[in-house]
């Protein structure tokens, strides 16, 4: 009785989600304001001795079907960096958030499919960055005059209270 097989492969890629984050989510927009660095670690289950092309992509978020993403880095990770102990490279990333609004950021391993992997949907890591209005000056409101008037009328209370009292007879 003859018997077929399919032999799945073994390797997978991925991001590794809580070692892969950017420094700050809100900055000014432009060249020297608007950089955030990104800091990816990408791994594999087991030794992959080939190697893989890794893209950062940027779109504006509030974009619609037809917009697509931007590549704007392209890094090849070098054959055999996914051989030893920890089957994982480092990657830093700088970004500039051109314009004011929130853009998304998309990590992309092996955009192409060239490395047969067992799952190929856990190839992209997605963040978001806002590039915050320069027109407008980011002063937040204190609580301090609010408290200090309350503690002025607890005060004059108080005061008045013990002002009104009737000592006890004798």
């Amino acid at each position: 009785m003859p018997s077929a097989f399919q032999i799945l492969p073994g390797l997978d890629l991925s991001w590794n989600a809580t070692e892969t984050n950017i420094d700050r989510l809100v900055v000014r927009p432009g060249d020297t304001n608007g950089g955030v660095v990104i800091t990816s670690l990408l791994e594999a289950n087991q030794d992959h001795t080939g190697p893989v092309t890794v893209y950062l992509q940027a779109a504006p978020a509030d974009r619609n079907a037809d917009v697509s993403w931007t590549t704007l880095q392209t890094v090849v990770v070098e054959s055999g960096n996914l051989t030893d102990e920890c089957k994982c490279e480092e990657i830093i990333w700088d970004y500039v958030v051109p314009n004011t609004g929130q853009w998304d950021l998309r990590l992309v391993i092996d955009p192409n499919n060239n490395v047969d992997e067992r799952d190929e949907s856990n190839n992209n890591h997605h963040m978001m960055v806002t590039g915050a209005s320069v027109t407008g000056v980011g002063v937040v409101t204190s609580f301090a005059p609010g408290i200090i008037a309350l503690l002025a009328v607890g005060f004059a209370i108080a005061w008045y209270q013990r002002r009104n009292v009737t000592p006890p007879p004798s």
